[in-house]
């Protein structure tokens, strides 16, 4: 018993022995790259003030050196009281970049995806930068993909951001509604005009994109109340995630029409689908009414759990839970109860 006891114990001291010493290690790893980092940064500022135009071409084409530049890009460092990002914008630097697009288009996705990453913080309107960019956005690599758009979304170019949601759909890229979403509100040029521009090209795109417009249109609260109803009237040919971006996107966006239509849908149990029926009544909690009232507390009767619980905190949000009355389902009223205890 003993012996086992101080095998124990030997096992665990040699453990944190071991874990130590790997700490120990990667402290003075990282250590050491943030020195080689500095010595690269002190080089580039050097050249930079010097001029030195084809050394610096000649540093960039290493991955090491556009990683720390990209730092500096990021840091918006200031050399000689003025900031790096002003600097590299001039036209000479413009040259030297423009010139490094035909050389990282040939390296691989991590490379090209620093190159794309470095776009962003400058603005250089060529035909070569748009060509690698675009080409970009149809990697496998998620980070190139990324890094791309958002050079894109930093050009404040509207077209260009459509254009390159064309191809990557076009292409079938798997990119999620939600990547897309967040992208989107990255861009610094007239988000409105952008959306207006989605929107006409709304039907060109795959799912996954309609559902990012849409919720993009969510929340910058941009006005397609019309044509969102339209789609809502006639449903045939719309999938089934989009429809429910689409009655979310009244949760945000208030329309009176569209509540009349989503109240009839919940209460003539339209759908026969408890997802739709909790986006809904998620929808409704916007649109307080006695009718709204009548129509969720029906609802609180539903056989599906999440549609009840739904409808009791879309009730709550509108009337005080205590006054229902009238309630003979043993769900309705228990469900109505675990949330006026949480009140206490």
């Amino acid at each position: 018993m003993i012996e086992h006891v101080t095998f124990i114990l030997s096992f665990f001291v040699l453990f944190f022995v071991l874990l130590l010493i790997y700490d120990m290690v990667s402290l003075y790893k990282r250590k050491r790259e943030q020195k080689i980092d500095q010595r690269k940064k002190e080089k580039l500022i050097k050249l930079i003030l010097k001029k030195d135009n084809k050394k610096i071409i000649q540093k960039l084409k290493s991955l090491s050196y556009l990683y720390v530049f990209c730092n500096m890009l990021e840091e918006n460092l200031e050399i000689e009281n003025e900031t790096i990002q002003d600097i590299v914008s001039k036209k000479e630097y413009q040259t030297i970049l423009l010139s490094l697009a035909s050389i990282y288009q040939k390296k691989d996705d991590l490379e090209k995806a620093y190159y794309a990453y470095m776009l962003q913080f400058i603005q250089i309107e060529q035909k070569e930068i748009d060509h690698f960019l675009f080409h970009c956005v149809t990697s496998k690599s998620l980070y190139c993909q990324e890094n791309a758009l958002q050079a894109f979304y930093h050009s404040g170019n509207s077209d260009k951001v459509v254009e390159a949601y064309q191809i990557m759909s076009r292409q079938n890229i798997n990119y999620g509604y939600k990547l897309v979403a967040d992208g989107l509100s990255n861009f610094i040029g007239d988000k409105e005009e952008l959306c207006k521009k989605l929107y006409e090209r709304f039907d060109e795109f795959k799912e996954p994109f309609k559902i990012g417009f849409l919720t993009f249109f969510r929340q910058c609260k941009y006005d397609v109340k019309k044509e969102l109803i339209e789609r809502l009237k006639n449903p045939k040919n719309i999938e089934k995630e989009v429809e429910i971006e689409i009655i979310r996107y009244f949760s945000k966006v208030l329309d009176k029409k569209a509540s009349i239509i989503l109240l009839e849908r919940l209460e003539n149990n339209y759908y026969k689908d408890f997802e739709y029926d909790v986006v809904i009544i998620q929808t409704l909690a916007n649109y307080p009414s006695p009718k709204t009232i009548k129509v969720l507390t029906k609802s609180l009767s539903n056989y599906n759990y999440y549609v009840r619980y739904n409808a009791a905190k879309s009730l709550k949000k509108m009337t005080d839970l205590k006054k229902i009355t009238g309630l003979t389902d043993p769900f309705a009223i228990e469900m109505v109860q675990a949330l006026i205890s949480q009140e206490v």
